[in-house]
Formats: C-alpha cells, sequence, structure tokens
C-alpha cells in the first residue's frame, strides 16, 4: 500500500482549480477590453460629431459667400443708379436650389427703398443639417441704402416672410 504524500496532493488539487491571480487577471483583461470599447465608441460618436459640425460650418460659408457675391452685384447697380434694381439678372442668380424667398417684384422696390428698418430682400436656399442644428438660410438685408448678408435660421425666414407679405399687401393702407 502506497502512502500518498499530502504536499503532492495539494500540489495536484491547486493545478486543476483556477487561482485566484488567475481569476482576477481574466476579470482585469475583461475590464480593459470593455474600457478599450468603451472608449473606442465614445471616441468615433466624437468623431462623426466633429465631422458633422465642421461640414456644416462649410455649407454655412459656402451659402453665406454666394450671398455676398449677389450682394455685390446689387450694391454696384445701388451705386450706379442710386436705388435697388428691378429685377435681379441671370448674372446674379446663382445660387443652386429653389429661393426660400425670391427676390421682391418691381412693384415692391419703392415701398423697400423708403423703409426706415432692415428688409430682407432674397433668402437663399434652405441648407438643412445633421441635428440638433436647426436648419437655416444665407439672407440679403436692405437697411437704408446698405446691404448685409446674415445667416438666418428658418424661424427667422417665416418672420420675414410675413412681414414681406403684410408690407407688400396691395389691400394694405399706404
Amino acid at each position: 500500500m502506497a502512502v500518498s504524500d499530502p504536499d503532492t496532493q495539494n500540489t495536484e488539487q491547486l493545478e486543476l482549480s483556477p487561482s485566484p491571480a488567475w481569476k482576477r487577471s481574466r476579470h482585469s483583461a475583461r475590464r480593459r477590453l470593455i474600457s478599450v470599447a468603451l472608449l473606442l465608441f465614445i471616441s468615433g460618436i466624437l468623431f462623426v460629431c466633429v465631422v458633422s459640425w465642421q461640414r456644416d460650418q462649410t455649407r454655412i460659408m459656402s451659402a453665406t459667400e454666394v450671398a455676398q457675391r449677389v450682394s455685390a452685384e446689387i450694391e454696384r447697380y445701388i451705386a450706379e443708379t442710386g436705388h435697388l434694381p428691378f429685377q435681379v439678372s441671370e448674372s446674379m442668380a446663382i445660387w443652386h436650389g429653389k429661393l426660400e424667398m425670391p427676390y421682391p417684384d418691381r412693384n415692391a422696390i419703392y415701398r423697400i427703398e423708403h423703409l426706415d428698418e432692415p428688409f430682407v430682400l432674397i433668402v437663399g436656399p434652405r441648407q438643412g443639417f445633421v441635428p440638433p442644428r436647426d436648419a437655416g438660410c444665407a439672407g440679403i438685408v436692405y437697411d437704408r441704402g446698405k446691404l448685409h448678408v446674415e445667416w438666418m435660421s428658418m424661424e427667422q425666414v417665416a418672420a420675414a416672410k410675413k412681414r414681406r407679405e403684410a408690407l407688400l399687401d396691395p389691400t394694405r393702407n399706404r
């Protein structure tokens, strides 16, 4: 009969069951994997947000540059004649897409020239963006003989349309 050595039995049992250190390293490896995955996910979201924001800024700059060119043409006409043009020529109509608010007709020009407050002449095509940024348009504003371009939210465009309709309504008292 062979006598078993108690130290050998303990060693065999230890080899069969995972050690607490091994469990800890497996647990920490899992935590590191989750941390890295979470970090990559958050970094990806931030990257998409930055790229979207930059694309939106580029679209805003592009739309306002087109409005600046149209505004410069109208200002040249004002400098030559002293009045707003009755219509925008084809060379000034460089906006691509449907204008949110086209140039006023010839009957409205006289009224607009005699206003004491700013008036939105033209609003370019709508520029849609990724939320949370709202859509908007570049607009040309006439203010006592001077023009300037500004970025307008769709709420501002709607208010400008209502104001134009009220001002240019033929049934309105003159």
